[in-house]
C-alpha cells in the first residue's frame, strides 16, 4: 500500500500518483506478467474518473493513468492511499 511522504494539504496528486504508478508497473512487470497495453474499456472509465475526483490530479497524470495496462491501472486504483485522508483539515499536519 502506498502512503505519500508529504504532509500536510494535497490539492494535486499528480506526483505521488505518477511515481506509485511506475512502482506498481515496475512490481508487476518483474512478476513476468504478460499482460499489454489495454484501452480502456467502458468499465475502467468510471473507476478512473471516480479515482480523479478522489484524488486530484493534473490531466498529464490522469492521462498516464490511462495509458497503463489494465492490471497496473486496477492496481493503482485498489491501492493508492494517502497517508493522512478524511481529515477536515490539512493545514495543521
Amino acid at each position: 500500500e502506498f502512503q505519500p511522504k508529504r504532509r500536510g494539504r494535497d490539492d494535486d496528486y499528480s506526483a505521488s500518483v505518477t511515481s506509485f504508478l511506475k512502482v506498481v508497473a515496475n512490481k508487476i512487470a518483474s512478476g513476468g506478467s504478460a499482460h499489454t497495453n489495454a484501452p480502456l474499456s467502458g468499465g475502467d472509465e468510471p473507476l478512473l474518473e471516480g479515482f480523479r475526483r478522489r484524488y486530484p490530479m493534473d490531466d498529464r497524470a490522469f492521462e498516464y493513468l490511462c495509458q497503463q495496462r489494465e492490471d497496473v491501472r486496477r492496481k493503482a486504483v485498489e491501492t493508492f492511499r494517502p497517508k493522512f485522508e478524511g481529515e477536515a483539515d490539512y493545514s495543521s499536519l
